[in-house]
C-alpha cells in the first residue's frame, strides 16, 4: 500500500491521491454535517504550546503492483482503472456485531491494578452498552452519503499513470514462482478518512470501546511509555506529537492496524492477505499487540531506499527520525511492505515446507 498522510487535500503529495480525495471531500462533509476545511481540521483551533496534530490519511494499492500480474501472464494497462470499489460500511457492521463480546472479553483481561489502578478506573469509566447507542442515527448519514457516492469511484476524470511519488518493488506472481502475489489491487482504494470521518474525527467515540484507548503503554509504537513516537490507540487522525514526520507515521500505523483486520469500527477495505490459487506459510497478517508484521518505506518528501518498522528509540540521539525530511506542507508518505510466505498450488500431494528466514 501507499499510505499518504496529508494537511490539505489540495496539496496532497500524489496526483491519483488528490485526485480521489477531491472525489470524496463533499461526502465527508455530508456524512459529518459539518464543512470539512482544507486543512483537514475538524477540531479545535489549535493554540500556542498546543502539540496537538491532525492528519488526513489514505491507503491506496501501489501502482508498481501491475507487476504481479504481469509476472503472472497478464499485461494490464499502465493507467489507472476506469473506477474503483468505494470502502462500505461491511466491516463497521461486523465490528458493531461483535463489539460487545469481544471487547468486554478484552477487558476482562485488564488486571484492576493496571498502572497504579488505572485498570480500575477505566473499566468504570467506559460504558460500551451507552457508547454502541449513539451509533443509530450517525451510522443511517453514513450508508446515505456513501450511497450518495456509489459502489464504485470513476476515475475517468483522472489522467496520467501518477506514480512519481518515489520508488519501491512489489510482490509477484506465479509466471516465475518467485514472488508472492500481491495482497493490494493497485490504484484500489482501501481506506479514505474522509469517508471514515464519523471516526477519524472522533464524532462518533466507537475507538474508546477498547482498552489501549484508556490504558496508557499497551499499543505505543516504539518501547513502552518511554518512547517518543505515539500510540496506535485511539485509531483516529489526533494525536500529541511535535515532529511532523513522527506523528505521520504514527498515523500511517494506525491505518495500516485497521485495514490488515476485519470487522474494526472503520469505513475501509480490509486487505486481501492470501490470494486463492496459493499454499500460504507463517503469519500473514497484521495483530493486536505487534507492529512488527510492517514495514516501512518512505517515499515523500524524498523516497528511502530500504524500510523499517517505526519505533526506533532516538531519545539520546543528536537527531530525530525524520529530521531534514520535512516538507513545507508538512506531508509525508510512505510504501507498506509485509512479509508474506507462498508456493504456488500446483497438482500432486503437498508435503511440508522449510522456512527461508
Amino acid at each position: 500500500l501507499v499510505v499518504s498522510v496529508y494537511h490539505d487535500r489540495a496539496t496532497h503529495p500524489w496526483d491519483y491521491g488528490r485526485f480521489l480525495a477531491s472525489q470524496t471531500d463533499t461526502i465527508g462533509e455530508w456524512i459529518s454535517q459539518s464543512v470539512i476545511d482544507s486543512a483537514g481540521t475538524r477540531t479545535k483551533a489549535a493554540h500556542v504550546g498546543d502539540n496537538t496534530l491532525f492528519r488526513d490519511v489514505d491507503a491506496i494499492g501501489n501502482p508498481v503492483n501491475i507487476l504481479s500480474m504481469i509476472f503472472s501472464g497478464g499485461m494490464p494497462s499502465l493507467n489507472a482503472p476506469s473506477s474503483v470499489p468505494v470502502p462500505t460500511t461491511s466491516e463497521l457492521m461486523g465490528f458493531l456485531g461483535s463489539a460487545p463480546s469481544s471487547i468486554a472479553a478484552q477487558w476482562r483481561t485488564i488486571p484492576d491494578s493496571y498502572g497504579g489502578g488505572q485498570g480500575a478506573t477505566a473499566k468504570a469509566e467506559v460504558k460500551i452498552s451507552e457508547i454502541l447507542r449513539t451509533v443509530g442515527g450517525p451510522l443511517a448519514t453514513l450508508n446515505t452519503g456513501l450511497g450518495k457516492l456509489g459502489r464504485s469511484l470513476p476515475t475517468s476524470g483522472f489522467s496520467g499513470v501518477g506514480i512519481g511519488i518515489g520508488g519501491g518493488g512489489s510482490s509477484g506472481g506465479a509466471g516465475f514462482g518467485v514472488f508472492c502475489p500481491a495482497g493490494a489491487t493497485p490504484f484500489g482504494l482501501y481506506y479514505q478518512s474522509f469517508l471514515d470521518t464519523l471516526t477519524w474525527r472522533d464524532i462518533l467515540p466507537l475507538e474508546m470501546l477498547y482498552p489501549a484507548s484508556w490504558l496508557p503503554g499497551m499499543r505505543e509504537i516504539g518501547s513502552g511509555l518511554t518512547q517518543s513516537w505515539g500510540s496506535v490507540y485511539p485509531r483516529t487522525g489526533s494525536l500529541v506529537q511535535q515532529h511532523p514526520v513522527k506523528g505521520g507515521a504514527v498515523l500511517a500505523q494506525r491505518v495500516a492496524d485497521i485495514v490488515g483486520q476485519r470487522n474494526q469500527p472503520h469505513v475501509y477495505r480490509p486487505l486481501d492477505v492470501q490470494p486463492g490459487g496459493w499454499i500460504w506459510f507463517g503469519d500473514q497478517g497484521i495483530h493486536e499487540n505487534d507492529n512488527n508484521h510492517t514495514r516501512w518505506q518512505r517515499l515523500y518528501p524524498d523516497a528511502e531506499t530500504s524500510c523499517s518498522a517505526f519505533g526506533g528509540d532516538d531519545r539520546f540521539s543528536l537527531t530525530s527520525y525524520g529530521d531534514a525530511h520535512v516538507a513545507a506542507s508538512r506531508d509525508v508518505v510512505f510504501n507498506m511492505w509485509r512479509r508474506q510466505e507462498c508456493c504456488q498450488r500446483l497438482s500432486g500431494i503437498y508435503l511440508g515446507s522449510i522456512s527461508i528466514r
